[in-house]
């Protein structure tokens, strides 16, 4: 993803490689966070600590498998709607977080953490612009989006609470 990324670098971007949980910056410093398709870190702490390094007025970019995408694929190859299978050159099936909750859920999640919710899409696989589409997104219609992505603000400013008498 970094390599993708580089481009960025020429406008001024730094690019950094964190845990998703400890992403290591100091407090309220970065004006962008980045989570492609973050579903296996979709969690309360993730959320938490990309509002405690962004900067106010900061952004974060999440993607992630929509929610119909998931739950029909995985109800076809028959795993738990919170685990992704992957399948190694060795023939072994492992199973992998993937928190993917539904969109009134997920926006409840982001908005729980600070942010103000500026975007939502949805993509289709006619949004993908590659051919052929492997079998594991084409398990949905052509119209059922397939990756969801949030833009999500940190607040400019936290409004004070009620005086203390």
């Amino acid at each position: 993803m970094l390599e993708h990324s580089r481009r960025w670098e020429a406008l001024g971007a730094e690019l950094r490689c964190a845990r998703a949980h400890a992403l290591g910056e100091r407090e309220a410093t970065a004006s962008l966070v980045v989570a492609g398709l973050g579903d296996p870190y979709n969690t309360g702490n993730f959320w938490s600590e990309a509002v405690r390094v962004l900067a106010p007025g900061g952004h974060v970019l999440f993607t992630m498998p929509s929610f119909d995408w998931a739950e029909r694929y995985r109800e076809e190859e028959r795993s738990p709607l919170d685990r992704a299978a992957f399948a190694l050159r060795d023939g072994q099936v492992v199973y992998l977080a993937s928190l993917i909750y539904s969109l009134d859920e997920q926006v409840r999640t982001i908005r729980a953490a600070g942010l103000t919710l500026i975007r939502f899409d949805a993509l289709d696989i006619s949004d993908l612009g590659i051919e052929p589409v492997s079998q594991k997104i084409r398990i949905v219609g052509a119209s059922t989006p397939i990756v969801w992505g949030f833009l999500a603000r940190k607040p400019m400013v936290v409004a004070p609470g009620p005086p203390s008498y």
